[in-house]
Formats: structure tokens, C-alpha cells, sequence
């Protein structure tokens, strides 16, 4: 339950985020906002703002992180892309989901359920494989990077770890508050050539308008790129 916003500026050499601090307790009717809530994270020099489950998000990001600590004290060159490691991380925390969940409860181990050394039942081998297809974290991601070209690139992430680019359009939604913002923004008089400070009001507006949806906050996180 939130809105996170990116919009590419100035032919791609700017770029605006935005998202609120709303939290909503999982299993609850609670929903908090805090000034210390985060949905913005820096990855390798990108962006992340994230929308769904914040202990997911959370893992997700801080795994993509050591595997980039990891590869730069290996020292391996050059280092793989910061959006394709955290698709990576993303599909990572799917599989553990299953594991944890369809395989260790019946004794078993990945390496072991595809041995083919333990009979396991077709219907059971059938609902463990439509786990893996299927098993929903309830996270998606924006991802702002900035690209050899000089110029920022925005993408999403989402289920099943699907990594999608956004720039033909020049701005992504995600959240609850998502058919509100983009709604304005299709409506309005954005474009890609417009200045940061042209996009940065539509952005805000967008945010605006975002907070109509029931789960989105009050507050909102703005950052403008470059700083």
C-alpha cells in the first residue's frame, strides 16, 4: 500500500523520484506513517524504491548489495549490472520462499528433489513446480540507473522478476496509488524534454493525486537526479 514515482527529465539527463512513508502492517487494518519510513534505498549508485512487502524488499536489496561487495572483493571485472543483480536477488528470494515452505517441510532439500533419488508423488512433484512458477513475494521495485550513456534510465521490477524499461513512456508508477498518478500523468503535458523543475511539479501533483487511494500517505520522499 503506497506510491512510489520516477520521471526522466531534460532528454534523460534528469530524473525524479518520489514516494510516501506509509507502512501497512501485514494482517492488520493499521496503517502508520512514519518520517523515518523508508522506501528509497542506493544500490551501487542506483535508485531503489520499492512498493509490497518491506521485509522482502528489504532482503532483496541487501543481497543484491553483498553480491556486489562480493564480486568487487573478487575483484571481478566488469562488475554485472546493478538491475540485473537485484532481478537475480529478487528470483533468489522466490526460490527460498518454496524451499522453505514446499520442500523442507517434507524432508527435503533442492539438490535432493531433483536427484530424482526420493519418490515423490506426482501430485506433491505438481504442486512444488507450480510453487516455483507462481509463488507471489508481493514486491515490486523502480529501479533508476544511470547508464554508460551518460543519461538515466528507469525500469520496473516485478512478478515473477520481470524487468521491464520505461523509457519510451518517461515515468513508472508503482503502488496502490499507481491508477491515480498515472492517470494525471498520461493527462498531462509531460515529456521527456521537459526541464527537472517542470517534471519535478508534475511528479508532486502526481503524488498528489495518488493520495486519494486509501493506503497512501500524507508525506512524500523527493529526490532529483542529479543532486
Amino acid at each position: 500500500m503506497t506510491i512510489c514515482i520516477a520521471a526522466l527529465a531534460d532528454q534523460g539527463k534528469s530524473a525524479v523520484l518520489a514516494c510516501d512513508k506509509m507502512l501497512t502492517m501485514p494482517g492488520l487494518s493499521y496503517q502508520i506513517e512514519k518520517d523515518y519510513y523508508n522506501k528509497k534505498y542506493c544500490v551501487n549508485g542506483d535508485y531503489v524504491m520499492f512498493s509490497g512487502d518491506a521485509i522482502a524488499a528489504y532482503e532483496v536489496i541487501e543481497n543484491a548489495k553483498k553480491i556486489i561487495a562480493d564480486n568487487e572483493k573478487k575483484n571481478i571485472l566488469p562488475l554485472p549490472d546493478t538491475k540485473e543483480i537485484l532481478r537475480q536477488a529478487y528470483q533468489s528470494y522466490r526460490r527460498k520462499l518454496v524451499i522453505q515452505r514446499f520442500l523442507e517441510t517434507r524432508g527435503l532439500t533442492l539438490d535432493l528433489y531433483y536427484s530424482g533419488k526420493v519418490n515423490v508423488p506426482p501430485q506433491v512433484v505438481m504442486e512444488i513446480e507450480n510453487a516455483f512458477q507462481n509463488i507471489n513475494i508481493n514486491l515490486e521495485l523502480i529501479i533508476v540507473s544511470k547508464g554508460c550513456d551518460e543519461l538515466f534510465h528507469i525500469f520496473q521490477l516485478l512478478h515473477p522478476g520481470e524487468l521491464k524499461c520505461f523509457d519510451p513512456v518517461g515515468y513508472v508508477c508503482i503502488g496502490c496509488g499507481t491508477i491515480h498518478s498515472l492517470y494525471f500523468l498520461t493527462g498531462s503535458d509531460y515529456s521527456i524534454s521537459k526541464s527537472k523543475e517542470d517534471v519535478k511539479e508534475l511528479v508532486e501533483a502526481a503524488k498528489k493525486q495518488a493520495e486519494k487511494s486509501p493506503g497512501v500517505g500524507m508525506q512524500t520522499d523527493l529526490i532529483e537526479l542529479p543532486k
